[in-house]
């Protein structure tokens, strides 16, 4: 029987393991202490065809460098922790650094936002 709740939520899923893995491979290195969640988050990915999984990330990248272009030359010099959280039927990604914070929500239809946010305490110019 077809259930489009579990398809949207499996598709949701295989989403944010991609920008999951995607956007922490920008940084130097990317810890995410959840290991029960990223490994469940694993398996909805691993579950699409490779092909769908180049394709899906082709079309990713290429929105993941428009929303931090400023910021790539730095990221691979930054270590970051993963909090992924889900609320209000979406899923958060959250990238901090302890300078940024890259955040990316993907909602339940697997539509996704990637945005930034500076530490306001933390001094631009002066590093």
């Amino acid at each position: 029987m077809y259930n489009f709740t579990n398809k949207t939520n499996k598709k949701q899923k295989q989403i944010t393991y991609a920008l999951y893995m995607l956007i922490g491979s920008y940084f130097h290195k990317s810890v995410c202490r959840q290991q029960a969640l990223e490994t469940t988050l694993s398996l909805y990915y691993r579950d699409m065809s490779p092909d769908r999984q180049e394709e899906l990330e082709a079309r990713m990248i290429q929105r993941i460098e428009k929303a931090l272009e400023n910021l790539l030359p730095t990221l691979s010099a930054l270590n970051s922790e993963v909090v992924i959280s889900y609320r209000d039927e979406a899923y958060r990604l959250e990238f901090a650094t302890g300078f940024e914070s890259v955040v990316a929500v993907v909602d339940r239809n697997g539509k996704y936002d990637i945005s930034v946010f500076f530490d306001p305490s933390y001094d631009r110019e002066a590093a």
